[in-house]
């Protein structure tokens, strides 16, 4: 006979969010462990009237204690059928498929599975033309990876298997950082990179080195909006990373593109694609710290047409806002004297902490501080295949604002 599932017991304020929709509780709304389960150990949830709520991934030494996984068919008291995780696993990711098959991406490479938002906590699969970068980064979701693997290789028929398991959020579960190819169909002939086309652009993308699982595959909605505009003249690409923007600036017509980053990889990696696209002549790739180039640019009195901002995360809580937003503050009041009458601007952040309303107002006002009025101002988030979700506040988590500075 099959195990009974453990039970935890939480309090009323977690029990109304999940039934809500939100996908995790914390250490301090849990009432009672009934006992208290192993890391990754799959547990039923049952609210103070002894009603179950659902089953979710345990982890009693992170502060994100439960990740929710599945509900039950119907309400009921204590114990029900230990749901068959293989199986529960395998119709998530086909929904995923499903619902990114129906999308109309103008790439070849795109977010199979996003994590929560997908219904899959702490599982990330990116589809790089047939390589899948895969991220494991709860202890539920590592323990469990087999069940992924033998979907992925069942029913996407992959070129290749690589796992980016790393990052933050998985060195909190306790876990260590993994890089390594997982399955390839030929093990004899090992690659580490391929190309992949958004739009009209190609890009290389490195599954070990680059960043993220590769690439920035969230941006590229960003990058359509801006190689649909109409550019001029000079452009500068702060935190230019592997060239996505700066390309889009070409395409919309920019001359030249001064393409910032301190990260030699990065650097060499957008020549890479420059290359590729033919537009090596147009983008000077500047190795440097953005914040010191930005104020000696300024001290210049350079002006550009256009200026991207897309910087690392500044804040990963709650308590480094300030922090944060002091940063962003800075970066945006140098950047805004660069910005002459009539030129673009394109700010990114990628926290979830920082909203987007916060986001919109300290760009208006440190621009005004700069001497700038912005207009034709919109603001916007991730493409299709990273789905937000109303009751998940945490994936709503890229903020992108680009307006034009209103001519005098």
């Amino acid at each position: 006979m099959e195990a009974l599932l453990k039970q935890v017991v939480v309090n009323a304020k977690a029990a109304k969010r999940l039934l809500q929709g939100y996908p995790w509780i914390f250490s301090g709304q849990i009432e009672e462990w009934r006992p208290k389960p192993d890391p990754g150990e799959l547990v039923s949830i049952l609210d103070t009237q002894g009603i179950l709520l659902g089953f979710a991934y345990a982890n009693p030494d992170n502060i994100l204690a439960l990740k929710y996984l599945y509900t039950p068919a119907a309400a009921s008291r204590g114990q029900a059928d230990r749901p068959d995780e293989a199986l529960e696993i395998a119709r998530k990711l086909d929904r995923c498929r499903s619902q990114r098959a129906a999308l109309s991406l103008d790439s070849n490479a795109y977010r199979l599975v996003w994590s929560e938002a997908d219904g899959l906590p702490g599982l990330i699969c990116d589809d790089y033309h047939g390589f899948i970068v895969v991220q494991f980064l709860t202890r539920g979701m590592d323990q469990r990876r087999q069940y992924v693997l033998d979907w992925l290789i069942s029913r996407m028929k992959p070129k290749g298997i690589f796992e980016r398991s790393e990052g933050h959020g998985r060195s909190l579960e306790g876990l260590a950082p993994k890089r390594q190819w997982l399955w390839q169909p030929d093990p004899g002939h090992t690659v580490d990179h391929c190309e992949i086309k958004e739009g009209p652009d190609l890009f290389q993308v490195d599954f070990e080195k680059g960043h993220k699982t590769g690439f920035y595959l969230d941006q590229r909605a960003a990058r359509r909006v801006l190689r649909a505009k109409t550019l001029k003249g000079k452009v500068l690409d702060a935190f230019c990373h592997s060239g996505g923007f700066s390309l889009a600036a070409v395409r919309a017509g920019a001359a030249q593109v001064e393409a910032i980053d301190r990260d030699t990889s990065a650097l060499k990696q957008l020549e890479h694609n420059a290359q590729l696209n033919q537009a090596a002549s147009s983008i000077q790739p500047i190795e440097a710290d953005v914040f010191i180039y930005l104020r000696a640019a300024a001290m210049r009195a350079e002006k550009y047409n256009a200026v991207i901002l897309d910087p690392p995360s500044f804040v990963r809580s709650r308590s480094a806002i300030e922090d944060a937003m002091r940063g962003y503050r800075e970066l945006h009041l140098q950047a805004g004297k660069l910005l002459q009458p009539g030129a673009r601007l394109l700010t990114c952040t990628c926290s979830h902490h920082i909203g987007r309303t916060p986001f919109r107002q300290m760009v208006l006002g440190t621009m005004q501080s700069a001497g700038k009025r912005l207009e034709h101002i919109r603001v916007f988030g991730p493409d299709k295949d990273h789905p937000e979700k109303s009751q998940i506040p945490e994936s709503r988590y890229l903020t992108c604002l680009l307006a034009r500075v209103k001519a005098t």
